[in-house]
């Protein structure tokens, strides 16, 4: 894989009483040279990738210099493959869940 682009926004959110949250967005951009298994798949392309995320926390305030925290998140995350150059002879399968 050759250099790429990483671009990622969060915004974070708390309360006095330990609630916090977080809204966070990533998205990946890299140019493939190949997939290959034991035949080459694809002669290359560019590899995009985005995600969200929505995270919430309780931090159990105290005055020590470690904050323990107990939280937990949704999100979803797409990956999609442009601009293919397949290699000659190949089969490339795509499978897709229902939405």
């Amino acid at each position: 894989m050759a250099r790429g682009r990483l671009c990622r926004l969060q915004v974070d959110g708390g309360s006095a009483r330990g609630l916090a949250s977080e809204v966070e967005f990533t998205f990946r951009q890299n140019h493939i040279n190949r997939i290959a298994t034991s035949t080459p798949i694809t002669l290359g392309g560019d590899l995009h990738s985005y995600a969200i995320m929505l995270n919430g926390y309780y931090r159990f305030l105290n005055s020590m210099l470690f904050t323990p925290y107990i939280g937990g998140g949704i999100g979803e995350a797409t990956t999609v493959l442009n601009n293919n150059r397949f290699a000659e002879g190949s089969i490339l399968v795509l499978l897709a869940a229902p939405t």
